[in-house]
């Protein structure tokens, strides 16, 4: 500073309060999907929403149960962060292999508000049928609706097979389970 601009500061709070001034601010930077479409987001937003209000009745009395879905996959060593512990005393978590993977499929139900978590292996078309069995189990007798993104194992064919049997002979507007996908590229739309 001295030489460019011939000020000398004391003390770095001098420098923090210069930054503060010209609205400068030490901060987390947020990822953004250079991909993503907002235009498709509003398109796919309105979507879900005449959904909803087409369905609202069957929704309200607990004929059609409303799903958000989504997974997370963490890897062992995820678990390993700063947590609050005695002083004194070391916290060690047993981690046999930092590359092993545990997968959360989780849905928010959007008339109650519950959210349901089951733990897989991984994610892929045969656990997706899984946790989609589960919520059916989940809700006996009623029809549902899985709002979630495009992974490719939401599309994968054990989905598509399972979808066209149990929905099999149904019009579309009876269907047992109506997968409807977010728009790709933008995760900030599910609230799972």
């Amino acid at each position: 500073m001295d030489e460019k601009y011939g000020v000398i500061y004391q003390s770095k709070q001098s420098y923090y309060e210069l930054l503060s001034d010209a609205s400068i601010s030490w901060k987390k930077s947020q990822k953004v999907n250079p991909k993503s479409d907002q235009e498709l987001v509003r398109k796919k937003r309105e979507e879900i929403q005449d959904f909803l209000t087409h369905n609202k009745a069957e929704i309200e009395s607990g004929r059609l149960i409303v799903f958000f879905v989504d997974e997370c996959h963490l890897l062992w060593g995820d678990v390993c962060g700063y947590v609050w512990g005695k002083t004194d005393i070391r916290i060690e978590i047993p981690i046999l292999n930092e590359k092993e993977r545990q997968t959360y499929f989780g849905a928010l139900n959007y008339q109650t508000k519950e959210f349901i978590v089951h733990a897989y292996s991984g994610g892929n078309g045969e656990n997706t049928v899984n946790f989609m069995k589960y919520l059916q189990a989940q809700c006996l007798g009623k029809r549902i609706a899985l709002i979630w993104d495009g992974a490719s194992y939401h599309k994968s064919a054990e989905v598509k097979n399972f979808l066209a049997q149990l929905n099999h002979g149904y019009e579309e507007s009876k269907w047992q389970f109506t997968c409807i996908l977010f728009a790709p590229n933008c995760p900030e739309q599910n609230p799972v």
